[in-house]
């Protein structure tokens, strides 16, 4: 039996991982993703802030988040130009924030695509002698009398002492352990794309368009909208070209057409919170993050 299953190979699962692994326990990281076609999750870009590269300094990552934002920004240049000198802190409603002069020592921060930050965090997991096994994707978990048991898609099931849901805010281990998820409704609907446009030098980034928001991302080919709308329908249904054509239409304003589409997501405002962090033997470590305990196990 395994000492600790994490449901989700995603950066936070991968981090506990080697967390764990550096405690003493045995984890093993069960991603449903099989490592050839990645999530819709990796389109835009991910930051980390200075007190969190702080925390990876610690664990001797930043020189490869260091190396992986450089080659970014052969890519990246209004990137590369946003983040010289370490002077950016982020934006405030799509406003950048810069910082005239850096204090010495200051910790810096980081944009990187998510596939970059994983594969940094999985190499030191790895390194550290974590088990990932991708491709295994978790349906159901179930409490036994004295251990947790993981089901697989496939039929197959694992058992462990704990098992950690990293899977996300549509997690199946929070969804299967009956925690509710209240919260407020979406109010916009988000779509972020890989896209080719015949005629892109219609499309300027605005914050302000006549039917809301149209972002060219420092990525190139990709591009976002944002429309205040009341929330997205079946997000669960492939983003098509017609659809996210007809969004930039809408935003930006302009009969701008999609030839390519390579792929995109949808997303929204809806806000959620755990109803409880605790409900018979499952508790919430960290939203949205779920420890299941073995029934032996009392707090």
């Amino acid at each position: 039996m395994n000492d600790v299953i994490i449901v989700g190979g995603g950066p936070v699962g991968l981090l506990l991982a080697g967390e764990l692994r550096l405690a003493g326990a045995d984890p093993l990281v069960l991603e449903a993703a099989d490592g050839a076609i990645r999530r819709n999750r990796s389109f835009g870009l991910r930051g980390l802030n200075g007190r969190t590269s702080q925390s990876l300094r610690m664990r001797g990552l930043t020189e490869a988040l260091v190396k992986a934002q450089s080659e970014m920004f052969g890519v990246a240049r209004g990137l590369a130009r946003m983040m010289e000198g370490n002077r950016s802190r982020g934006h405030f409603a799509g406003l950048p924030l810069m910082e005239d002069e850096i204090q010495p020592g200051a910790a810096a921060g980081f944009v990187l695509k998510q596939p970059l930050l994983e594969r940094i965090f999985h190499d030191w997991a790895v390194g550290l002698g974590v088990r990932i096994r991708t491709g295994h994707e978790v349906v159901d978990v179930v409490q036994e009398e004295s251990a947790v048991r993981a089901v697989l898609a496939d039929g197959r099931a694992e058992r462990a002492a704990y098992l950690v849901g990293c899977d996300g805010g549509r997690s199946v281990v929070r969804k299967r352990s009956g925690i509710a998820f209240p919260g407020t409704d979406a109010t916009m609907t988000g779509r972020v794309a890989s896209a080719e446009l015949a005629d892109p030098d219609l499309v300027k980034t605005s914050m302000h368009g006549p039917g809301g928001l149209v972002h060219l991302s420092p990525v190139p080919g990709e591009i976002s909208t944002i429309e205040f709308d009341g929330g997205p329908g079946d997000r669960d249904a492939p983003l098509t070209a017609e659809e996210m054509q007809a969004s930039i239409r809408r935003t930006a304003g302009v009969d701008v057409t999609v030839t390519r589409l390579d792929g995109g997501i949808r997303f929204s405002d809806n806000t959620r919170q755990a109803a409880t962090y605790r409900q018979g033997e499952c508790s919430w470590r960290a939203t949205p993050r779920m420890c299941i305990r073995r029934s032996a196990v009392r707090a």
